[in-house]
């Protein structure tokens, strides 16, 4: 991707970037350039504001052109322009360019939900910008704001105009212009997704590591987040593109983790039984992000502003003379009770897979030394609703941003598959001791110490300091939960009338003794520029408390795959979870074997694409195994992916599935012993208890004699 040079930039040679550091470099609205003699940015149209006339963003050849589905009826045009048009400002230009809302939508509410509505882009607003410190105006270059007569948070002051509009201010000094990059994920062919291992949870399987280097993904920049630099504008702005700005790459590296749907709702559930400070974060986010707006079953993005008008709402309540509303109450009553329900734990497992993605991604980067840009992450729950239809899987993807790869996650998949899970499990571990150093232990001295930080400004700021305790302390009585720091911030600002302009750095410097971390560890307070959701949506969808627990968890799980389960009755269920986890390849012996498991692993062959290789014996004494036998025997004309031989020395029982997965036992594949017989039960989850069977099973294989077609399917 290429920018073109304009005016007082023409003697040098065009700027080029690939991948997705040329949306990072080449972001709308971001300055490109700024020198003593002018500015240099690229613009575009966006929505729902009219863009002027005069712009001319981009070239009318491009690259690559692709629609992506936002809706089940509706694509979003993404472009990859052979060449960029930004525009400069220089001293005396006459370049100008505003976006603006059109009069016919000045007084729908819809569009004063989400800021901004007006952008004004000269010399004299991008060198000394007038802006808006709600978010409304992002830049402009008149003295008063140009939307004052309509604007529905216009507050005036002594002298008419808004309170809120201030300025000059250098466009550099007020924002840090990043864009949203969305990212779209496509499977490789069948059977193209190599297993690294499996790890289980109680005597399932809980999670699929499965590694490939033939994926595909589209990245785009979907909008533009302006992160103020002042500490007083606590929003951040966001606008969209009315097209994207991105491209597709072929043959990416990537690595899948996918978790089973049933266990992983058990797996949530017992975590949040069994931390109630777990379950108030996660009860708290549901009722401020979700609330009542749970549509068709799903949890959407873009709640963020809404989530904050409550916890601010709530924070203001706190010390406001007019005491709490029913809503703020009932959202009390809510965290003090948490009641587990579907739709919370729901809520609980997307919140746990953005976390998890995130701290891998941040091993990944960290383990290898590469850039935070080379690597993404895409998470799909049947209940998440962002970009396109719904998934019907639960799973994370971490992928490179190169075609054909970076080597990065190449080598992690060769480290794991040489020494086992322990190679992750190292890595977890350090995760969760920084989660406990710098979140957890951090939170709790910040408590211990808060009103002794705060003593030294209590003498001349008495009822700051008693506001800030009283915002941790009483907000949310009887929990662990406490407000944003943001929202305190607002709070104090609009009840404490002893806070003064230049008083403000001071507010921030007594908030910093205060306990931070909202739960969440890289989105607390800062909010992560890779994040895949708006700045305002991400520390609703990520859980610290959630995650610590859940690593210790798998981490003691990674160090125990083995597991027993003596005089069991019924391991069906564990058969079941094993077989839906399947998707390469499933080595069998059993004796005896019932024609209706014959026909469940018939379907997966068939469905799925599975190979299958089924050892068992001959007897002609037992009804069903000779059933089973004719069923078998028409497989070998009509499913080549489907083979059986025969061992009459067959006394052993197992089932290896993708070479990762290992169930056997005392019991046979057949009704009885899989559903009412009291067995033994072994798993096996390690690499080197799966690389022996596997090993063995292939030996016995090559000396077995193939089962042979019956007479009536001879040809």
């Amino acid at each position: 991707m290429k920018v073109a040079r304009r005016s007082f930039f023409q003697k040098k040679k065009p700027l080029s970037r690939q991948g997705i550091q040329a949306l990072y470099t080449f972001t709308p609205f971001k300055l490109l350039r700024a020198t003593e003699d002018g500015y240099s940015i690229v613009l575009a149209p966006v929505w729902p504001l009219l863009a002027p006339q005069n712009l001319t963003w981009r070239s009318t050849s491009v690259k690559n052109l692709f629609a992506v589905p936002i809706t089940e009826t509706w694509a979003k045009k993404v472009v990859h322009p052979h060449q960029l048009y930004p525009q400069t400002f220089v001293r005396g230009s006459s370049a100008n360019f505003v976006f603006r809302l059109r009069e016919d939508r000045r007084n729908d509410p819809t569009f004063w939900r989400y800021p901004p509505n007006y952008l004004e882009f000269n010399w004299t607003s991008v060198n000394a910008s007038h802006y808006c410190a709600l978010g409304w105006v992002i830049t402009c270059a008149q003295e008063r704001c140009p939307q004052e007569s309509y604007c529905r948070f216009m507050k005036p002051n002594k002298m008419g105009s808004c309170k809120f509009y201030r300025g000059p201010v250098s466009y550099a000094s007020l924002y840090n212009v990043y864009p949203r990059i969305q990212r779209r994920f496509e499977d490789p062919p069948v059977g193209l997704f190599e297993p690294m291992l499996a790890i289980r949870y109680n005597e399932l399987p809980f999670v699929i590591f499965r590694f490939t280097t033939r994926a595909k993904f589209q990245a785009y920049i979907d909008a533009i987040v302006f992160s103020p630099k002042l500490a007083w504008m606590n929003r951040q702005p966001t606008i969209f593109l009315q097209e994207g700005l991105g491209f597709e790459t072929n043959n990416v590296h990537a690595m899948e983790l996918e978790f089973s749907e049933d266990v992983l709702r058990d797996f949530i559930v017992d975590h949040l039984h069994s931390s109630k400070k777990t379950a108030e974060w996660i009860t708290f986010k549901y009722h401020l992000y979700v609330a009542d707006t749970l549509a068709n079953g799903h949890i959407r993005e873009k709640r963020g502003f809404d989530a904050f008008d409550r916890l601010d709402n709530l924070t203001l309540e706190t010390i406001s003379p007019s005491g709490r509303s029913d809503a703020t109450k009932r959202i009390i009553k809510q965290v003090q009770e948490t009641e587990i329900s579907s739709d919370i734990v729901d809520f609980a497992e997307i919140l746990f897979l953005h976390s998890l993605a995130h701290e891998l991604k941040e091993i990944l980067v960290a383990k290898s030394g590469c850039h935070t840009v080379d690597i993404g992450y895409y998470v799909e729950h049947p209940r998440l609703r962002t970009i396109g239809p719904p998934s019907s899987k639960v799973r994370i993807v971490i992928f490179e941003h190169a075609m054909g790869g970076l080597g990065y996650l190449k080598k992690f998949a060769d480290e794991v598959g040489e020494i086992g899970p322990e190679a992750l499990e190292r890595h977890l571990a350090n995760s969760l001791e920084g989660f406990e150093t710098v979140c957890t232990h951090k939170v709790e001295k910040s408590f211990r110490t808060m009103q002794k930080e705060l003593a030294i400004y209590e003498k001349e700021h008495p009822e700051i300091v008693k506001s800030i305790l009283s915002l941790y302390r009483d907000a949310l009585p009887n929990t662990d939960v406490f407000p944003h720091v943001n929202s305190i911030r607002r709070a104090i600002s609009q009840t404490v009338d002893t806070i003064p302009g230049d008083l403000r750095s001071l507010l921030d410097d007594m908030l910093t003794r205060a306990p931070h971390c909202w739960d969440g560890c890289q989105l607390c307070v800062m909010f992560e520029r890779e994040c895949n959701f708006l700045p305002f949506d991400q520390p609703f969808l990520v859980s610290r408390t959630l995650l610590s627990d859940s690593l210790r968890s798998i981490s003691s799980m990674i160090y125990q795959p083995k597991i027993s389960a003596p005089l069991k009755k019924g391991v069906m269920r564990e058969f079941e979870a094993f077989l839906r986890a399947a998707q390469n390849q499933i080595d069998m012996a059993t004796p005896w074997i019932s024609p209706e498991i014959v026909d469940k692993l018939v379907e997966l062959a068939t469905n799925n694409q599975l190979k299958i290789r089924l050892i068992t014996k001959e007897d002609p004494q037992n009804e069903t195994q000779i059933k089973s036998l004719e069923k078998l025997r028409e497989l070998q004309t009509k499913l080549p992916n489907f083979e059986t031989r025969l061992s009459q020395e067959l006394h052993a029982k197992g089932m290896l599935v993708d070479k990762i997965m290992l169930l056997d036992g005392s019991f046979n594949f057949t009704l009885s012993g899989l559903a009412s017989n009291v067995e033994n039960l072994e798993e096996d989850f390690s690499i080197k208890g799966c690389s022996r069977f596997s090993e063995q099973f292939d030996a016995l294989w090559e000396k077995l004699r193939p089962l042979q077609v019956s007479a009536s399917f001879s040809v």
